[in-house]
């Protein structure tokens, strides 16, 4: 199957895929096109790649991509696992 990416790149130069899971300050959020987001009601932001937090009982954050990937401490990867590398411990 062909992988589908976003116009982004983690701080490690990998081009981020639509599917992925990014670590972002820490912690783990799936992406999201907000123009597929049915029934969305602020037209007045414009339509972009989002980052959402993916654990369970935690306040849903809702961040930009373009302004993750710009932010140099939050230190943006994607998650390790899904590029098939062995995780060192």
């Amino acid at each position: 199957m062909e992988r589908s990416y976003t116009n982004y790149y983690d701080r490690e130069g990998k081009r981020i895929a639509k599917d992925d899971i990014v670590i972002y300050y820490g912690k783990r959020y799936h992406l999201y096109f907000s123009g597929d987001v049915i029934g969305r009601k602020d037209n007045e932001k414009k339509e972009e790649w989002r980052l959402i937090s993916t654990e369970a009982g935690m306040l849903q954050e809702y961040i930009s991509l373009e302004e993750a990937v710009k932010d140099q401490d939050g230190n943006l990867v994607i998650e390790k696992w899904q590029l098939g590398e062995k995780i060192s411990t």
